[in-house]
């Protein structure tokens, strides 16, 4: 699987930007998860895939207009 960058610049400096000490816990365990290789384990890119399309199928469904009902 080729690696690609999704280095995104403004959500970059909104992470740095970020004064929430929680968010910066989590930002750090993070990098570090990805430094090890953490996220490259089958299991873990599993369970990954299955909460991101999880994520959005809910938002899917949440943002699709209702029809007209025909009469």
């Amino acid at each position: 699987m080729p690696h690609t960058s999704t280095k995104n610049p403004v959500a970059s400096a909104a992470v740095q930007e970020s004064h929430d000490p929680q968010m910066a816990v989590a930002v750090s365990r993070a990098r570090k998860r990805i430094r090890d290789g953490y996220y490259d384990r089958p299991e873990v890119r599993r369970t990954l895939a299955a909460l991101i399309l999880r994520h959005a199928v809910k938002n899917r469904l949440h943002e699709r207009p209702s029809r007209p009902k025909s009469p």
